[in-house]
This record gives structure tokens, C-alpha cells and sequence, in this order.
């Protein structure tokens, strides 16, 4: 969500936040909707771009309820890093 890229420009000098600068969600947007703004080359791309990039951070911050941030962290312990650190906003909603 664009919130999310905004909120984590307060944290300059701490750590270094990567994230590609492509348009993302607002609001209530849709995610057919938001993909079908980014076209269909840009919206198969960016994911996979995000899902490499998440992979290699030596900390993450995701929600382990999402299959998508269960993948990301499943993918960076099969990398190396085991003992990387791993944030889940919702710890205890597994599904």
C-alpha cells in the first residue's frame, strides 16, 4: 500500500528500507483494479521483482496470516537465513 512506502520515510538513518517505486495501491482500490492500472506486463513483473527483493532482507516485516509473506519468509530461511529477523503484525492468526 502506498501508506506504507509514505510512513516508512520517517525512518531514515535507522535502516535502509528498499522498495521499488512503482504506483501502488490507495484506499479501497481493488486488486483486479490496481492490476489492470499497472498492465499486464508491469503487474506479473512487480511482484516477482518485490518477492526477490523480500527474499534477501536481512529483516522483514509482513503478516504470517498472508500467503504471500508465509512465502517470503519460507524463502529466505531455504536462502541462508535462518535466523534473519521476522516481524508478523498478526502472530497469532495463522490460516
Amino acid at each position: 500500500m502506498q501508506e506504507v512506502i509514505e510512513e516508512s520515510s520517517q525512518y531514515t538513518g535507522l535502516w535502509d528500507i528498499y522498495y521499488t517505486n512503482i504506483s501502488r495501491q490507495t484506499g479501497n482500490m481493488s486488486m483486479p483494479a490496481y492490476e489492470a492500472s499497472l498492465g499486464r506486463i508491469m503487474s506479473t513483473n512487480h511482484p516477482l521483482v518485490n518477492f526477490l527483493l523480500a527474499s534477501n532482507a536481512d529483516f522483514f516485516i509482513g503478516a504470517l496470516g498472508s500467503t504471500w509473506c508465509y512465502l517470503i519468509d519460507g524463502m529466505r530461511m531455504t536462502g541462508g537465513r535462518v535466523m534473519s529477523g521476522y516481524l508478523s503484525v498478526n502472530k497469532y492468526r495463522f490460516w
